[in-house]
């Protein structure tokens, strides 16, 4: 009895054995294709999220609807500094160098004008360097000018949407800083307004003519970074609309007119060193006007040919277009101081 129950007992332990074994078959295989499926589908998510981060890429890099804009953005630019530039020369050879010779308007191709423009920073720096060479104060004082509106630009903060109003004390030095912007722009505007222009008949013999020339364009240049200085930083400043509205109208104006007088008196500036033709005339029935070769400054609409005769009363004289012969080139400070 005790064999016999013993082998029932193992082939009973056996039997729940197998059972259970067979039991846990299905749920280890159910687990294996449960991680597997989860393992297949991230695996595709992240295939498919790096195939869409790079089509994306692709996509923003080869768009050429982006690609179009750029290129509408840099021909734009282009445009607008050619048009500068050549505003710039205009103003520069008609406000400026045709008023100092007094010679009345001369004739410019679109070609000269705008080389008139892109010469005149150039002429601008090289006015700048040689007010300071010959007044070392110049740097000083123009520093003294420029360094307040400079530091403004750098503390102002406009007031954004959404952000909480500044604070009275701000508010209060924000309306003092535009009463100095519009009290700024009216100095500058008088300073233009009564500073003496000077004219080719003020080049006399022994008097420092060139050094006003010079120091003419320098300040118009000061006053011009100064004025485009204010109407930058009435922008910037926390005050309402209203004043903002008035004292940038009255800064943006004093602007301009400030850019005008500069680019007249870097005009002048460069037309003094800017080297002009000499001339003769050809025809030997005209040698008793001819004299001493003269410089050619240029035409008028008529058809007249300006002619710098240091000889002369006014040293700009205007004679009929003929036939000219050309004996080499100098600049009108140059021809001048050789007259001297």
């Amino acid at each position: 009895m005790s064999e016999g129950s013993s082998k029932s007992g193992s082939d009973e332990r056996s039997a729940r054995a197998r059972r259970a074994e067979t039991e846990s078959r299905p749920k280890t295989s159910t687990a294996s294709r449960a991680i597997a499926t989860a393992s297949s589908r991230s695996s595709s998510s992240t295939r498919s999220t790096k195939t869409g981060v790079s089509r994306r890429a692709v996509t923003t890099a080869d768009d050429p609807a982006r690609e179009g804009v750029r290129l509408g953005v840099i021909a734009f630019t282009t445009f607008v500094s050619f048009v500068g530039l050549l505003a710039l020369g205009a103003i520069a050879g008609h406000v400026g160098a045709d008023v100092w010779i007094g010679a009345g308007p001369m004739t410019r191709s679109v070609g000269e004008t705008f080389v008139i423009g892109v010469r005149l920073p150039l002429a601008m720096l090289r006015a700048l360097y040689a007010s300071g060479v010959d007044d070392p104060l110049f740097f000083a004082s123009a520093m003294a000018l420029l360094i307040p509106p400079i530091a403004a630009l750098v503390a102002a903060r406009p007031i954004r949407p959404g952000e909480p109003r500044p604070t009275p004390a701000v508010l209060n030095a924000a309306r003092l800083g535009a009463a100095l912007i519009v009290a700024g722009a009216i100095a500058v505007g008088v300073r233009l307004a009564n500073v003496a222009r000077p004219t080719i008949a003020d080049a006399m013999p022994g008097e420092p003519w060139l050094d006003r020339v010079h120091g003419l364009a320098a300040s118009d240049a000061i006053s011009m970074v100064f004025a485009i200085l204010l109407a930058v930083l009435v922008f910037r400043l926390p005050v309402d609309r209203w004043v903002r509205a008035l004292a940038g109208t009255i800064a943006i104006a004093t602007a301009m007119a400030a850019t005008v007088a500069a680019a007249a008196g870097s005009g002048i500036a460069g037309e003094v060193e800017r080297a002009h033709p000499m001339v003769r005339w050809s025809d030997a029935a005209d040698a008793d006007r001819g004299g001493a070769p003269r410089l050619l400054l240029g035409t008028t609409a008529d058809g007249g040919c300006v002619l710098l005769d240091p000889a002369a009363p006014m040293r700009v004289v205007v004679e009929p277009r003929a036939a000219l012969t050309v004996t080499g080139r100098d600049s009108i400070a140059g021809r001048l101081a050789t007259a001297d």
